[in-house]
């Protein structure tokens, strides 16, 4: 009898987590949360209550301002100034205290909202948005997730707003993530959705993936169009310098997949009990021998 808690950002994947829940257990035992800061714009607040609406939820608004600046106020008591970076993070796990508390309320649990490609990757904070006790799409590219809600409003009544569809992703976490000036995630999801899928599904490393780009073939083996992995990056050098990057985040962020809420499989390989992943102690600096010797071109 307890009820699912989902923090509602405004944000596709909140939302579609949000409706997912509800055509599994019905809205009435759906409460969608938003809890903004000062970085939280107001579209994406509006956007928010016009989604519960829609669901036809039990909603509530719950700012963390005061709970933020309180937290950073205790810690410079003791001499601890937090950067930008750890910032959004405080806010993060602020959320998630919220929101296990009203999980408690009413005897339920709640959500994990993270996207597959987040996962992958590392964008999401530990005891933060990476906690919760189910995560509905958590297999799902961030690709897929767009394609969910599409799907769901093709055949559903209770609609996912079109503003949720069209904003740019974004963690609102910083005046660096204003979705006003077009600022949102780190990600060119178009492609690095396909690379996630590279790395987890065919187990390709970035030796391979480099290797097809200088033959000229990667965009056939990614499913990407012609011409887009020119239109992203200027140069070889960007390209490998980004390659390098994402494989260090998937690497290094091991320990954060190994602490996540149970995913739903859905592909062919899901992070957690189907793709289990231990920590030796070279992991965090693998590289391969053929990705080195290609850098070096």
């Amino acid at each position: 009898n307890g009820k699912v808690v989902i923090g509602l950002s405004g944000g596709i994947d909140s939302a579609v987590s949000a409706a997912l829940m509800v055509e599994a257990i019905g809205s009435q035992r759906v409460v969608g949360v938003n809890m903004p800061t000062r970085f939280n714009s107001r579209l994406t607040r509006d956007l928010a209550c016009e989604l519960a609406r829609n669901l036809g939820i039990e909603y509530k608004v719950i700012p963390i301002q005061d709970l933020f600046e309180e937290t950073l106020l205790q810690l410079q008591r003791v001499g601890v100034y937090l950067g930008d970076f750890d910032k959004q993070n405080v806010q993060a796990r602020l959320r998630m205290q919220v929101l296990a508390s009203l999980a408690a309320h009413y005897k339920g649990i709640f959500t994990c909202n993270a996207n597959k490609t987040e996962i992958c990757f590392g964008y999401s904070t530990l005891y933060g948005d990476v906690a919760g006790a189910y995560a509905p799409i958590g297999d799902c590219l961030k690709r897929e997730v767009y394609q969910l809600a599409r799907y769901h409003n093709q055949v559903s009544e209770r609609k996912i707003p079109q503003g949720i569809i069209e904003v740019i992703p974004s963690a609102e976490l910083s005046d660096s993530q204003k979705i006003e000036e077009g600022k949102g995630d780190p990600f060119n999801y178009r492609y690095h959705d396909e690379l996630v899928r590279a790395f987890i599904e065919f187990g390709h490393d970035p030796g391979k993936i480099l290797q097809r780009y200088d033959q000229g073939n990667l965009e056939s083996l990614l499913r990407l169009n012609p011409g887009e992995l020119a239109a992203i990056f200027a140069d070889r050098q960007a390209f490998a310098s980004d390659l390098s990057q994402k494989w260090a985040m998937y690497q290094n962020n091991i320990f954060k997949r190994a602490q996540c809420p149970p995913i739903p499989i859905m592909t062919r390989r899901a992070f957690g009990f189907d793709l289990r992943e231990c920590i030796p102690p070279n992991a965090m600096s693998y590289r391969s021998e053929l990705f080195n010797q290609l850098l070096k071109k």
